[in-house]
């Protein structure tokens, strides 16, 4: 039991790492379109807008799945039937 919780919780723990780590580079590119747009560079301000899109659905996916690491790791405060356990283990392997 303690190393499917050590896994959960190293799950929740690298999806925050990981949200953190997006969220400063979604605000790095949208200096960057800042930049080019006040420099007039508009052949690579739609590949730059282009690309902060995917990086928001990115976000997106990555803020879903680090919420499922939470309820995953909230939940094992409750006892686990086997269906939870292979759950756990599914989706955080050590």
């Amino acid at each position: 039991m303690d190393q499917v919780i050590s896994a959960a919780k190293h799950s929740a723990e690298l999806a925050k790492r990981l949200i953190d780590d997006q969220d400063v580079q979604v605000a790095r590119q949208r200096q960057l379109i800042a930049s080019l747009e006040q420099n007039g560079h508009s052949q690579l301000l739609q590949q730059a807008r282009d690309l902060l899109e995917q990086m928001l659905e990115l976000l997106a996916q990555m803020r879903c799945d680090g919420a499922a690491a939470e309820r995953r790791l909230q939940e094992l405060g409750d006892p686990l039937d086997e269906a939870s356990l292979e759950l756990v283990m599914r989706d955080c392997p050590l």
